[in-house]
């Protein structure tokens, strides 16, 4: 089509598939969480998940353990289990740090957390700067 330009896309793209089209290298992207992230918690995980399953997660697998590690500790911490409670727990439970790094509930119900910028260089992803997702960017 002629299109000279260098891609921007969300966590919606498929980064596995995109990878390896020479349209999208150079092409940037932004995610939630990368199997590439270097923390403890993030690499422990990449780790356990490919040991069980032969294949390195996606995102989904680790906000998916994120979320349930973070509404176990509400639970545990609410006297009453219902959800009004469990959400007013939430938003104090102060930040979690897990697989795809700290996670905070505002009292929008939104959470600020850590996602990442990647771009794709010779069928790879690389990551090229974390940053903090809030509800102002």
């Amino acid at each position: 089509m002629g299109i000279d330009a260098i891609f921007v896309g969300g966590e919606a793209w498929d980064r596995e598939k995109f990878a390896v089209m020479p349209q999208f290298e150079g092409a940037y992207m932004m995610a939630t969480w990368s199997p590439d992230v270097q923390g403890e918690r993030s690499r422990a995980f990449v780790e356990e998940y490919v040991s069980r399953f032969d294949s390195r997660p996606e995102d989904g697998a680790a906000l998916t353990c994120d979320a349930l590690q973070i509404l176990f500790r509400a639970i545990k911490n609410v006297e009453k289990l219902d959800a009004e409670s469990i959400r007013d727990e939430l938003y104090d439970l102060g930040p979690y740090h897990g697989v795809t790094g700290a996670i905070d509930f505002i009292h929008s119900g939104d959470p600020e957390k850590a996602g990442v910028i990647l771009r794709f260089e010779n069928g790879r992803t690389m990551i090229i700067r974390p940053i903090l997702l809030t509800q102002e960017n």
